[in-house]
């Protein structure tokens, strides 16, 4: 019931420990902002991240995912970008007057299966829960579990449930949680683990990563940032983002702490707020070895 072995807060439960973490990052600045991911898109020199369908931009990210549990089928990972995708919309338009199938694995795959009944030839919604709540008169209701994607000439041509194919063009998974490598297109991952150097760097450029996701050995030092979270951390320079607007600036000129209008920017306050954190966790994890 106790974690009793993290350095400089014993006697804690995992809850009591959690509060101890979110309110000292509080006290340092940062701002949670609680959103579902369903899609983080390289732009270039730039990402456009899908919160909740609130986009942001950023050219640095760094990914903090913890053990990835979610279970794909054959083919959803080789078809992705290839007729499989995680947000109708962002790609639904794609698929204007073609087939897909929609996968549920909650209530949310219901307003997916719904935007694309405007936008699609044909909607089938295969629900891996229940009650299904509301459909559109147009969209077919299956049921069964998927089992693969299938694909021809390098695209997705239908999915397989129970045995019979379903021909569609796209398939789209609405799902409880997302792996790391199918919300971000060419993510180099090693089975469930994301693959980083010792600077905690992804193979993709301005990608760092950190925790669980990355890992064994699975233990709360590591999870919460001691040792990678710190160093994924300090490797970056300051952060600029502006949601839905101008691209910000990386760089640590004494400036690049406001905007013109005088008012910092809220992903800087939690870049610094976090690297503080790491900071000052570290210092007592040299100083108890120190002490040692």
């Amino acid at each position: 019931e106790k974690v009793d072995n993290y350095l400089g807060l014993p006697d804690l439960s995992g809850e009591e420990l959690l509060n101890q973490f979110y309110a000292h990052a509080k006290k340092q600045g940062v701002e949670f902002v609680e959103s579902r991911i369903k899609q983080i898109m390289p732009m270039g020199e730039y990402f456009v991240i899908n919160a909740d369908n609130n986009f942001v931009q950023t050219k640095t990210l760094i990914l903090a995912t913890g053990i990835n549990k979610s279970r794909g089928i054959a083919g959803e990972t080789e078809y992705l970008g290839k007729g499989v995708s995680y947000c109708a919309t962002c790609d639904g338009m794609l698929y204007r007057g073609k087939n897909v199938v929609v996968v549920g694995e909650n209530a949310e795959g219901e307003a997916e299966a719904n935007f694309l009944a405007d936008v699609c030839a044909s909607v089938t919604y295969l629900p891996l829960y229940q009650p299904v709540m509301y459909l559109k008169e147009n969209i077919h209701l299956k049921e069964g579990k998927p089992q693969a994607v299938l694909g021809e000439n390098g695209r997705v041509s239908a999915l397989e449930v129970g045995g019979e194919a379903i021909p569609c063009d796209g398939i789209f998974f609405a799902k409880n949680s997302t792996a790391p490598e199918s919300l971000l297109f060419g993510l180099e991952t090693d089975g469930k683990n994301i693959v980083v150097d010792r600077a905690m760097k992804t193979n993709l450029p301005g990608v760092f990563a950190a925790g669980d996701c990355t890992g064994a050995p699975y233990q709360i030092a590591t999870g919460c940032g001691i040792e990678r979270g710190c160093i994924s951390g300090c490797r970056q320079p300051k952060i600029r983002v502006d949601r839905c607007g101008q691209i910000g600036q990386i760089g640590h000129e004494k400036d690049s702490k406001k905007s013109k209008s005088g008012q910092r920017k809220w992903t800087e306050i939690v870049c610094e707020g976090i690297q503080s954190l790491f900071y000052e966790l570290f210092k007592q994890f040299v100083n108890f070895q120190k002490g040692s």
